[in-house]
Formats: structure tokens, C-alpha cells, sequence
């Protein structure tokens, strides 16, 4: 009868550690979701910064050539005044 007793309490306290890690593990399994969700968001984030820079850069690009076609416009009229 002991014997039975002991292996039950053994059962029983088997049985709360299991459930503990389980609770633990489950905890864990959520606290990496939701730090995968986080730098998914990152990630996403980061994209859209490197379009928009990609965009000023376009245009910044752009920009500066209009500018320097407009110089040389400039100076070929001045030219052909001073001639």
C-alpha cells in the first residue's frame, strides 16, 4: 500500500511539473511570436525607409541634372551674346 501511495504521490508530482513546463513553454512559444511579429515590422519598416530614400535620391538626382542642363543652356547663351 505504501508503495502504491509513493509511485501516486511520484505520478502526482510528475504530473505538475509537466503542466508547469507546458505553461512555460507555451509562454515562451508566444513571447517568439510576438517577437517575430515585431521584426517583421522591422523589416517592413526598414523597406519602406530604403523606397522613400531610393525616391529622394531619385529625384534628388533628377534635380540636379535638370539643374545642370539648365547651366549649360546658360552659359551657351551667354557665349553666343559675348561673341
Amino acid at each position: 500500500k505504501r508503495i502504491l501511495e509513493c509511485k501516486e504521490k511520484e505520478r502526482l508530482h510528475l504530473s505538475l511539473q509537466v503542466k508547469e513546463l507546458s505553461s512555460n513553454l507555451a509562454g515562451r512559444e508566444q513571447q517568439q511570436l510576438r517577437m517575430l511579429d515585431q521584426l517583421r515590422d522591422l523589416q517592413s519598416r526598414g523597406q519602406t525607409d530604403r523606397r522613400e530614400m531610393e525616391a529622394l535620391l531619385q529625384e534628388s538626382t533628377r534635380s540636379r541634372d535638370e539643374l545642370k542642363t539648365r547651366a549649360q543652356e546658360a552659359v551657351r547663351q551667354w557665349r553666343a551674346k559675348c561673341m
